[in-house]
């Protein structure tokens, strides 16, 4: 769960921090064009500097940021409308929900985790039950609204701080100064959206039964997108028996019974290595996808002949009327 939050959940908070100075610098960039020269001067020591006037403004900023009132008075500014801690607080709201949802479905497939008669395995940030899991979560019905809800809160909170500055200062003016904080933004929305798909199959015992190596750098820094990536390469290079990027990435002892890390002799082939590149190849992961439109088809299939089957048996319910058709 820390790995989760800290990498899956990364894009999020680097949105918010450009969410956060996006606000700040178009509440400071407001104040600064429309505030009158003297006001909120008491505000500092006489002998203070301009430097430290502008300090307390931004101070004044940072705390209607963090205020739901309105008209908001702060120590060298009174901003008579305040929607900066409405923004603020909606997007706390809005991504400690998403981060919530996340957290409690990784906690639930944390205590799922093992078949029904076989021991309980603790599930760890490098098992690749756990990288399967946060690859195909996309899918699933829960995040893809999750992820509709976001993109939804991006479009109009971003659209509301826009509407407000441009409005209300020249517009390049304003996109000048607030450029990184959009920028930041954008790219945290982006990146939250956006889940590599990797190009090996994953669906199968076999992927979920490997063992990473991951050390605390990678608990603090490394995503399941990033390490799908390195076993690609890794797996390719297998291919021509070069096995030392995926010594360095696969605990291949705990992931293949009875095999020993030395057994990967580069240049020579094993069976068991064979059996694993088999089970992991892109055409196993082809093989996946007809398997799934096989099974719904079939489902499908079954649920149409039921229909079918209650329509005749309730025709045969009725013999007194006729058919329509002829």
């Amino acid at each position: 769960m820390v790995h989760f939050v800290l990498n899956e959940a990364r894009p999020l908070l680097f949105f918010y921090l450009g969410w956060n100075g996006l606000l700040m610098q178009c509440g400071l960039n407001l104040a600064t064009m429309t505030i009158k020269v003297g006001d909120g001067a008491a505000g500092v020591e006489p002998h203070e500097t301009l430097q430290a006037y502008d300090y307390c403004i931004w101070d004044d900023i940072k705390g209607a940021t963090h205020s739901l009132t309105s008209p908001f008075v702060g120590k060298c500014l009174t901003l008579d409308w305040n929607p900066w801690g409405w923004l603020n607080f909606s997007c706390i709201l809005v991504i400690f929900f998403l981060v919530s949802v996340m957290t409690y479905h990784i906690a639930s497939l944390a205590r799922n985790n093992g078949k029904p008669g076989k021991p309980h395995k603790p599930l760890t940030f490098e098992s690749g039950r756990f990288v399967r899991y946060t690859v195909f979560i996309q899918n699933k019905g829960w995040y893809r609204t999750i992820v509709r809800v976001f993109i939804l809160y991006t479009v109009v909170a971003v659209g509301v701080v826009l509407f407000v500055g441009v409005t209300s200062v020249p517009f390049f003016d304003f996109l000048k100064l607030q450029a990184q904080g959009l920028i930041l933004t954008i790219w945290g929305a982006y990146k939250f959206t956006q889940l590599h798909k990797p190009a090996f199959a994953m669906k199968n015992d076999t992927f979920k039964a490997l063992k990473f190596k991951r050390g605390m750098m990678g608990l603090v820094n490394q995503s399941n997108d990033d390490l799908c990536q390195q076993m690609e390469n890794a797996l390719y290079n297998a291919q021509f028996q070069s096995y030392v990027d995926l010594k360095a990435l696969v605990n291949l002892e705990d992931s293949i019974d009875g095999f020993k890390e030395e057994d990967a002799v580069d240049g020579q082939t094993h069976p068991k290595i064979e059996a694993l590149l088999d089970a992991l190849n892109p055409k196993a992961k082809e093989f996946e996808a007809m398997e799934e439109g096989r099974k719904t088809a079939a489902a499908a299939k079954t649920l149409g002949d039921g229909y079918l089957k209650a329509l005749g048996d309730g025709y045969q319910k009725a013999p007194d009327e006729k058919p329509r058709l002829q």
